[in-house]
C-alpha cells in the first residue's frame, strides 16, 4: 500500500517532520520492497547525512547495495556504520558475513565473536562455527553448534532478528551435518540433516550433504534420490540471472518478475519469491498472471498467518475480474 502514503510521508520529509528518521527508514524499506531501489538509497543517504551519528541508515544502505550485489560498496558501508558504532552487530554480521561467503574465514570469525555480546548470540555461534570450520578446527566448530541445537528454536530466530536477518533454515543443523557427514558419523548427520529439510525441504545444502551421508551407509536409493533433486534445483535455478538480468533491462516487465517469484518460491526461498512477486504490482496492478501467482501463493499458505486467506481471496477475485475484462472482447468476437 505504498502508493497510499508515499505522498504524505514525502511532504512530511520535506518539511523537516521531527519523526524524519523513522520516516525516512519506514518509506526506504517501502520502496525496496517495490525495487525501487534509486530512490530508497537517495532517502538512506540523505538521512546518514542529517544524522552523521546513527549507523542505521549506512547499514540500511549497504543492505540495499548488497542485494543489487554491489558487494564492494556494501561493505564498505557496514565498515562506516561500525565506525559509527563499534557495537551496532547488524553492520558487524553483515560484514562478517560477507568476509566469509569471499573465504576470508579469520577477518569474519573477528567480526562474528564481537557479535558474541549480543544478547542472543546464537546467530553469532553459527557463523564462528562456519569460520572455525574453514580453517580446520572441526571441533570446535562442532562445539558451538551444538550448543546452538540445545537452545529453543524461538531464541534462534530471534538471534537472527536482532542482527537483521530472517532466515528459512535451521542453519545450525545443516552446518554440524555437513562436518559430520564429511567426517564419517553418518548416521547422526542424516538425523540432523533430516530435521533441517524438514524445516526446509528447498535447503540444498542439507539435501546433497544428506545425500554423501547415505551413500555413506550404503543406502544408494535414497542418496541417489537426493542427489537427482539437487541436480534439477540446479538446474531450475540456472534462470535466475538472465531473469534479474531481464528486470533490469525492463522493469516493467511483469512476467519476468512473476516467474523469477514462482522459481525461487518453488526451488530456493520463499521469502525472496514472494518478494518477486509483491514487486510485480508496482508495475502489474491491473494484470490478472500477477494477483492469479499472488493467491496462489497465499492460497497455499493460510495457516501461516490469519491474514494470507483474506489476501489469498483479495487477489484471486482481482485475478478473475481483469482476466474476465481481458477476455470480454474476445468473447464478443467467438459469438
Amino acid at each position: 500500500n505504498l502508493s497510499q502514503v508515499e505522498p504524505e510521508l514525502t511532504r512530511r520529509l520535506a518539511a523537516g517532520d521531527r519523526d524524519a528518521a523513522e520516516i525516512s527508514e519506514a518509506l526506504a524499506n517501502g520502496l525496496g520492497m517495490a525495487s525501487r531501489f534509486e530512490e530508497a538509497l537517495a532517502i538512506l543517504e540523505a538521512w546518514a547525512k542529517d544524522v552523521h551519528s546513527n549507523p542505521t541508515p549506512r547499514y540500511r544502505i549497504g543492505r540495499i547495495e548488497e542485494y543489487v550485489q554491489q558487494l564492494e560498496a556494501a561493505k564498505e558501508n557496514y565498515r562506516l556504520a561500525i565506525t559509527l558504532d563499534e557495537h551496532y552487530f547488524p553492520a558487524l554480521f553483515s560484514l562478517a558475513r560477507l568476509l566469509l561467503d569471499e573465504n576470508q574465514a579469520e577477518q569474519a570469525a573477528e567480526l562474528f565473536e564481537r557479535c558474541l555480546e549480543m544478547k542472543r548470540p546464537a546467530a553469532a555461534q553459527v557463523g564462528l562455527a562456519m569460520c572455525l570450520a574453514k580453517i580446520g578446527d572441526a571441533k570446535g566448530a562442532e562445539e558451538l553448534l551444538y550448543e546452538v541445537l540445545d537452545l529453543d528454536l524461538a531464541e534462534v530466530v530471534a538471534s537472527y532478528a536482532e542482527v537483521g536477518e530472517t532466515t528459512e533454515r535451521f542453519v545450525a543443523a545443516t552446518e554440524l551435518g555437513k562436518l559430520l557427514a564429511n567426517s564419517g558419523e553418518f548416521e547422526e548427520a542424516v538425523r540432523l540433516l533430516s530435521q533441517s529439510l524438514e524445516k526446509n525441504p528447498r535447503d540444498m545444502a542439507a539435501r546433497y550433504s544428506r545425500a554423501i551421508a547415505l551413500r555413506g551407509l550404503k543406502r544408494d536409493a535414497e542418496a541417489a534420490e537426493d542427489f537427482e533433486k539437487v541436480a534439477q534445483t540446479k538446474n531450475a535455478l540456472q534462470q535466475v540471472n538472465s531473469l534479474r538480468n531481464q528486470i533490469n533491462r525492463d522493469e516493467t516487465d511483469c512476467a519476468s518478475r512473476v516467474k523469477l517469484g514462482k522459481l525461487l518460491v518453488e526451488y530456493e526461498s520463499e521469502r525472496n519469491g514472494l518478494f518477486w512477486l509483491r514487486s510485480a504490482l508496482v508495475h502489474g496492478s491491473e494484470d490478472p498472471e500477477v494477483h492469479a501467482a499472488l493467491a496462489d501463493f497465499y492460497e497455499s499458505h493460510l495457516l501461516d498467518a490469519e491474514e494470507n486467506r483474506e489476501l489469498a481471496e483479495y487477489h484471486r477475485r482481482r485475478a478473475e475480474e481483469l482476466q474476465g475484462t481481458v477476455a470480454s472482447p474476445s468473447s464478443g468476437n467467438a459469438d
